[in-house]
């Protein structure tokens, strides 16, 4: 298998949101991401579990950003985040 780099950190978790709400998933993605919560960690380990046959389907590089996005706590927040504010803001 080849090596790609995973997408940029910094902009990663603003990319996933955005196609989360263009999905419909937002809200359960959001209740997935809780903190405190393992469902994220558990999330990246079937992604890269689950990597070959993923990316028949999906661009590998992006399924290894998301995983490392659901690895790092912090982007993970950041990810929740994104996707409580832009219901909110969808809602008023």
């Amino acid at each position: 298998m080849l090596y790609s780099p995973p997408m940029p950190v910094d902009d990663r978790a603003d990319r996933w949101a955005n196609r989360l709400r263009a999905w419909g998933v937002a809200d359960l993605a959001a209740a997935f991401l809780e903190p405190g919560s393992p469902i994220a960690f558990l999330g990246a380990q079937v992604l890269h579990f689950g990597a070959p046959l993923l990316s028949l389907v999906y661009d590998p590089r992006e399924l290894s950003g998301l995983a490392e996005l659901l690895e790092d706590p912090l982007q993970t927040r950041r990810l929740a985040a994104g996707l409580t504010t832009a219901d909110q803001e969808t809602k008023a």
